[in-house]
């Protein structure tokens, strides 16, 4: 996983992404125990995993993003880098 070292995090976005994609959903999904998902949604453990955030935005159908948890973070540059990822598709 890529680790951030310092980064600034908005706990009522990362809360409201917790609470929409499901704990036990996202417990599964990044292979952690329902408890550190618990302390994540409480604020008693910071993410530092650029993953969690990733399958947070996935988990809430795009309902909350990576810039809503974690601005310090240049989501932008990361969204370019793959941009097949990010257009919507054409119909023929």
């Amino acid at each position: 996983m890529c680790r951030i070292a310092r980064m600034t995090t908005n706990l009522p976005a990362i809360q409201k992404a917790i609470d929409l994609a499901g704990v036990e959903a996202l417990a599964s999904v990044l292979g952690l125990s329902i408890q550190a998902i618990y302390h994540y949604r409480s604020g008693a453990r910071k993410i530092r995993e650029a993953q969690v955030f990733i399958e947070l935005e996935k988990l809430s159908n795009g309902v909350v993003t990576c810039e809503d948890m974690a601005s310090g973070v240049d989501w932008a540059y990361l969204r370019k880098s793959r941009p097949e990822l990010t257009q919507e598709p054409t119909n023929a």
